[in-house]
């Protein structure tokens, strides 16, 4: 456990330089463009976790722009501690990135249609699915391959992320329903939701320590 918390402790002081005021200003000027034209209040909650997914890819770049991978070894950090390292750094920026679309969430009230709280914990929920998923897809990706060759493959993701963001606005009415429903049946809902996300990110863990600990630096 103390090697994982060096590795998410050196993933944030690898992205660090990224988190500057100019990101953020492209953050939210997306977010009011896209929340303003699809007066939808879910965009709020979407729009930094699309963020999220993208920071979560900067510490395979600096990595493999700086050799830190190489580093790790000579640290002797074991590649299990690498992967699961970065797994839950992903987790991290997820965290984050709910608190900064609860901050847009306040920001919305004004300007587009209420917020029926009801639904608010069930579309974080959601998204923490859709993050995983695409993560979990990703991260076995830069793991085999490296940030710079697998960038192209990785960009479906962001593209999958995307349409399912704008397929949110035009099935919002089935969406909502669904997550009442979730609402509704809590303990059901949560046990599929717990089975989904630990069968899909143990087995991209596996994955990627695979592919990582085949890697030569």
């Amino acid at each position: 456990m103390k090697d994982i918390k060096k590795i998410i402790k050196l993933d944030y002081i690898s992205i660090k330089p990224y988190f500057t005021l100019k990101n953020l200003a492209i953050m939210v000027f997306l977010y009011l463009f896209y929340c303003y034209l699809s007066k939808n209040p879910i965009i709020a909650i979407a729009m930094p976790i699309f963020f999220a997914i993208i920071y979560s890819s900067y510490p395979f770049l600096v990595g493999e722009e700086a050799g830190i991978d190489g580093l790790y070894k000579i640290l002797g950090l074991n590649y299990k501690s690498v992967v699961r390292g970065r797994y839950l750094f992903s987790l991290v920026l997820f965290v984050i990135s709910i608190i900064i679309g609860m901050i847009f969430s306040i920001i919305t009230l004004f300007f587009v249609e209420k917020i029926d709280i009801k639904i608010i914990f069930p579309n974080i929920v959601a998204y923490l699915i859709i993050y995983i998923i695409l993560i979990s897809f990703q991260y076995p990706l830069y793991f085999n391959y490296g940030y710079k060759k697998a960038k192209t493959l990785s960009f479906f993701t962001f593209l999958a992320f995307g349409v399912l963001s704008f397929a949110t606005v035009y099935l919002r009415d089935n969406i909502k329903g669904m997550l009442i429903f979730m609402t509704e049946n809590k303990f059901f809902s949560l046990l599929i939701i717990a089975l989904i996300i630990l069968v899909t990110i143990s087995t991209s863990v596996k994955i990627s320590e695979k592919y990582y600990k085949k890697r030569e630096f």
